[in-house]
């Protein structure tokens, strides 16, 4: 839904949270980062939907330890959407989804669902 929004802005997915021997999703995160200056990707906007509020792995990992990767690799420009928090609109919504309020959706179809 954000990339539909954004419109025409090149973009990668990666997946966070490596942890231990096993196979996880790919592509990694730090790896996608060090990667991207040799590519001639030298800024970043990083955007974390999946967390609605700031926790380990967004303060520490996503903005700290990956910043340190990509700036180290070359990278110019590291910035980090912040998470939503308390942000007054999002804890509306919250309200309204959990109280049920049909009100809180604008659009609700097969493919998309958009909240105000």
């Amino acid at each position: 839904m954000i990339i539909k929004r954004l419109g025409d802005v090149p973009y990668t997915e990666t997946f966070q949270s490596r942890f231990g021997p096993d196979k996880w999703l790919t592509p990694a995160t730090d790896d996608t980062l060090r990667a991207f200056p040799k590519e001639g990707i030298k800024r970043v906007l990083v955007v974390a939907p999946s967390f609605v509020s700031d926790c380990l792995e967004t303060l520490h990992e996503l903005e700290i330890e990956n910043k340190e990767y990509f700036m180290e690799s070359g990278g110019t420009e590291f910035k980090m959407v912040p998470a939503l928090n308390d942000d007054f609109a999002f804890t509306k919504v919250l309200k309204g989804l959990v109280l049920n309020q049909d009100t809180v959706i604008v659009s609700d179809s097969a493919d998309k669902r958009e909240f105000i």
